[in-house]
Parts: C-alpha cells; structure tokens; sequence
C-alpha cells in the first residue's frame, strides 16, 4: 500500500537553488500577488521573455539559456 503522509521527522532538508534570489526559488512554486493594476503580469511576462532568451533578472544577474521544458507558466 502506498504511504499517505510523511512524518516531519522524516523529512531529509535539502539546500535551495535560485533561479533569482531571493525571490524566485528553482522547482518550487513561486506566488506572486499585490492589488489588481500594479504590473504582476507584465513584470512576470518580461522576466519570462529575458529568461527565455538567456537575458538578465530584473536586478541585471544574468542567467543561462534554459533548456527545453524548463519553464512554465500558470495563470489563472
């Protein structure tokens, strides 16, 4: 039968990889929110179009051309 839950107390840490830190953490979910109007959208689709192409975070860190598959986008 498989296993439901995990204990806490088996729970191994492991160390975080940053896509942008320390905003954006690599393969964990990454929320973005303020009130209806201020940009997240447009922030986000410029920072997913400079990531696409191996451009620059907002902070100018340059970061590698991703592989195919390494980015997604779910909007709601």
């Amino acid at each position: 039968m498989e296993q439901l839950l995990t204990l806490y107390s088996e729970v191994q840490s492991t160390d975080v990889r940053w896509l942008w830190y320390p905003f954006i953490a690599i393969g964990k979910i990454t929320l973005l929110q303020g009130d209806p109007g201020d940009g997240k959208s447009t922030m986000m689709m410029n920072l997913i179009a400079e990531l696409s192409t191996g451009g620059k975070t907002p902070d100018g860190c340059k970061v590698g051309v991703p592989q195919k598959g390494d980015l997604s986008v779910l909007r709601r």
